[in-house]
């Protein structure tokens, strides 16, 4: 199920506004986001809008949860390309292997 959170940086450039965003972008399986620019008055800058999915997975990496990508995908069409994408990878890797080059 998606969720979404809207953000605000201002043209100033206030950076703890970019370390909250950039905070939740890290911690977070994005499907999207929207960008406008507000222009009004003495409020200028970015609204964002990020559709995204918290993934729960048992098992922790590195003090982090283990993030299960396939799941995070939105559409039939990525799950497919990321299937193909992860066969060719293992074929790469391995032939790589079988010719001595690490």
């Amino acid at each position: 199920m998606s969720q979404y959170q809207s953000f605000f940086i201002s043209a100033s450039g206030n950076s703890s506004q970019c370390d909250e965003i950039n905070h939740f972008l890290r911690s977070h399986v994005l499907i999207r986001t929207v960008e406008n620019i507000i222009n009004s008055g003495s409020n200028c800058g970015i609204q964002i809008l990020v559709e995204y999915k918290d993934v729960q997975q048992p098992g922790e990496k590195n003090g982090r949860q283990k993030i299960d990508w396939r799941a995070s995908l939105a559409t039939d069409e990525q799950r497919e390309l990321f299937d193909k994408l992860k066969e060719y990878r293992a074929k790469f890797s391995k032939e790589m292997h079988l010719m001595g080059i690490d």
